[in-house]
């Protein structure tokens, strides 16, 4: 079956690339969209939250993984409470995704006074950066 091509609503980790490499863009969050409520460009519901930033005309879709990130980072599970506030999102490869192996994904980047949990620790991958490479 053929890979679908990349959604252009949505931020992918490809898109965190500039002059040839990685980059870990802070952003602002402008809104959380709740799940189901958005079509993705394939008609379908998206069945998870989505972030808008400021910065940015395209969004992200929030795994179980950022979500937690995110709820740890702003010591709040209300989406309300994350509007205005800035979050790191950085490339990442994690051995197994979408079906595939060796997947570049986009990770939220908790601050240095805030560790990861144990339990999240594995769904991090290791941080991408400098020249793209395949």
């Amino acid at each position: 079956m053929p890979k679908e091509p990349n959604d252009p609503m949505f931020i992918y980790a490809d898109n965190l690339v500039k002059d040839g490499n990685w980059v870990s863009p802070t952003v602002t969050i402008e809104k959380v969209i709740p799940e189901n409520t958005i079509r993705a460009a394939n008609k379908r519901l998206v069945e998870k939250p989505t972030m808008k930033f400021k910065e940015s005309d395209k969004m992200l879709v929030l795994n179980t993984t950022n979500e937690s990130l995110l709820r740890l980072q702003f010591g709040s599970s209300d989406y309300t409470k994350w509007v205005g506030k800035k979050v790191t999102i950085e490339p990442r490869r994690i051995a197994e995704a979408f079906g595939e192996t060796d997947v570049p994904v986009i990770r939220v980047a908790l601050p240095e006074d805030i560790p990861v949990p144990f339990r999240l620790r594995r769904h991090m991958g290791k941080k991408l950066s400098g020249a793209v490479t395949q």
